[in-house]
């Protein structure tokens, strides 16, 4: 569920694109269209309700959330750091000498 929010504020652009795209339709396209793209946003809760389901019969709610809003979020920062360093690299001996 946490990727999905984060995922969706990251893609606020996208996401205003498609809903702008989907007004200028004709009226005849514009409910279906409308109702797909509701389709496609309420799969993504839908899958992260199931996926986080069962661990609550195991852990306490207060572990459940903490793991499945860490997980993410540990994820962007580990590629944040890997991204900033691979755009930020210092060349070494050998990549001088090639």
């Amino acid at each position: 569920m946490s990727s999905a929010f984060i995922l969706t504020f990251q893609q606020t652009e996208l996401w205003l694109a498609l809903v702008s795209r989907a007004q200028s339709e004709p009226d005849h396209v514009r409910l279906p269209l409308f109702s797909l793209l509701t389709l496609v946003q309420m799969t993504g809760f839908g899958v992260g309700m199931l996926l986080v389901g069962p661990f609550y019969i195991v852990w306490p709610p207060a572990q459940v959330i903490v793991l499945f809003h860490g997980l993410p979020l540990s994820t962007l920062m580990v590629i944040g750091v890997w991204l900033y360093r691979t755009r930020h690299r210092v060349p070494t001996k050998t990549t001088q000498l090639q």
